[in-house]
This record gives C-alpha cells, sequence and structure tokens, in this order.
C-alpha cells in the first residue's frame, strides 16, 4: 500500500498513455484493415497490415530512444507516413471532414507510442547522478604540439577519457 501511495501519479500517467496509445491502436487497426479489404488484399493480409504499419512506429521508437541515431527516425518517419495516409484514405470517400477526423488515430498512436516509450525510458533509466562521468564538464586545455610539420603552436586537446584526440 505504501508502494501504491508513492507512485500512484506515476502509475495513473503510465496507464493513460498506454491506454491512449491502445484506443488509438485498434481504431487505426480497423481503418487499416478496411482499407486493405478494399484494395482487394486477402484477408490474411488485412488482418498483418496494421500491424506492419502501426508496429512500425513503435519500433522506430524504440530504436530512436536506444541508439538516438538516424536508424529509429527510418522506421518512425515512414510509419507514422503510412499509417497517416492509410487512416485519411479509410474516411476519403466521405469527405474532406471524415478523411481528417479518420487521421486522428494515426497521429494519436504515433504520439501517444512515442511519449510511453521516453517516459517509460525515463522511469527505467532515471536522472543522471552528479557525479557520474557524462554530466561531468568537458575542458579542452592549450598543449604544445607541432603544426603541419613547421614549428610548434598551440593546439587545443580534449581529455583522453571524452574519446577525442590528446
Amino acid at each position: 500500500m505504501t508502494w501504491l501511495r508513492a507512485h500512484w501519479s506515476e502509475l495513473v500517467s503510465g496507464l493513460a498513455l498506454a491506454a491512449v496509445a491502445g484506443v488509438a491502436g485498434v481504431i487505426s487497426y480497423s481503418h487499416i484493415y478496411r482499407l486493405t479489404l478494399a484494395l482487394h488484399q486477402p484477408v490474411l493480409v488485412a488482418r498483418l497490415m496494421p500491424i506492419a504499419v502501426d508496429g512500425l512506429v513503435v519500433v522506430g521508437s524504440v530504436v530512436l530512444l536506444q541508439s538516438g541515431g538516424w536508424l529509429g527516425w527510418l522506421g518512425l518517419g515512414p510509419g507514422v507516413v503510412i499509417s497517416l495516409f492509410a487512416n485519411v484514405e479509410s474516411g476519403i470517400s466521405y469527405g474532406l471532414l471524415s478523411a481528417v477526423w479518420a487521421g486522428i488515430p494515426a497521429v494519436a498512436f504515433a504520439l501517444a507510442s512515442f511519449m510511453l516509450e521516453r517516459w517509460l525510458k525515463s522511469k527505467v533509466s532515471g536522472p543522471e547522478p552528479a557525479g557520474s562521468p557524462s554530466s561531468a564538464p568537458v575542458v579542452s586545455e592549450p598543449v604544445s604540439a607541432p603544426m603541419n610539420g613547421h614549428g610548434t603552436g598551440t593546439a587545443w586537446a580534449q581529455p583522453a577519457s571524452s574519446g577525442g584526440w590528446s
């Protein structure tokens, strides 16, 4: 009971993010499923297509948070665009307002899943301690070094621990 009192706001936040992502994912699934059937694809393809499309958003978010590199955006960017296209396309035959309204679950799913991944990562990793090496400032120091093979001059070296040259 003590744990629940101490962490109730975190629990509610996490459940709210998961609920929004789940509801938006279910609606997006139905839009992509119906669109795939309307495009004369087999039922198996229609059942798997939403998982592939919206799954790309989830996988891209996870990779982006783990590595922080371009590889995550390679999944997240196209995943959001394809999901948005499929959701909007599912409502376009009913007019512009229906198309825009049908696209909202794609945006909500992408944002909620990305926020949920970030929130979970912050809860697992926590804040960095003040004395950790990554929180310490990097200071460059002047050193005497050969300059283009013509005598010596002042160069700036980074500490060896930062992975730079010294």
